[in-house]
């Protein structure tokens, strides 16, 4: 009964958990979903994770290359997200080409990673005009559970904007916080001698 009443009324739904401060699947309303992280888990790659924060799990790569600059920025190198959504992950999603939020996504995490300046191209550069790096980032989805970003780029979905936005890049902020010190116990853990 409940699982149609979701589907038929979502709004509805959700506003009767809002009213007694507290989520659906029973977190409180300021709580965070359980984040777990496995770095180095693909061996081919130059660094790695498989992240899952609740039932959502990605898992990321990314492979440094050599590259040529450009005219334009001789000192900058470059920086390629690609985020692949996979049917395996979601009935949501359709095999083929990346789809409008798979598209959305790689923009998404471009423009993070610019606006951040947490890694800054032109520290990518080896040799001004003439050699560079190149970082390329995949993020592979492998299951979901309502992600932000994919809510937020979706048909039909409600976009965001002003105080929602602000909100989200405050809590954002707050998970970024909790999750590097999650990394900072794993690489502590890995230079404690055994």
């Amino acid at each position: 009964m409940a699982a149609g009443f979701k589907t038929a009324e979502p709004l509805e739904y959700h506003l009767r958990f809002l009213k007694e401060n507290c989520r659906s699947d029973g977190r409180e309303l300021g709580e965070f979903r359980t984040t777990t992280l496995n770095i180095g888990s693909i061996s081919t790659a130059d660094g790695s994770a498989l992240v899952k924060i609740g039932n959502t799990t990605v898992m990321c790569g990314i492979k440094g290359e050599l590259a040529n600059p450009p005219v334009d920025a001789p000192n900058k190198g470059y920086i390629v997200p690609n985020v692949d959504l996979p049917p395996l992950c979601s009935s949501r999603f359709r095999p083929g080409p990346p789809g409008e939020q798979a598209q959305a996504a790689s923009q998404f995490i471009a423009d993070v990673i610019e606006s951040s300046a947490v890694i800054q191209k032109e520290d990518l550069c080896i040799l001004k005009g003439k050699l560079l790096k190149e970082l390329k980032f995949t993020g592979q989805l492998l299951s979901e559970n309502s992600p932000l970003l994919l809510l937020s780029s979706s048909p039909g979905g409600t976009s965001l904007s002003g105080e929602k936005l602000h909100d989200c890049i405050s809590r954002a902020t707050t998970r970024h916080k909790e999750v590097r010190k999650l990394i900072d116990k794993v690489i502590q853990s890995a230079e404690t001698p055994k």
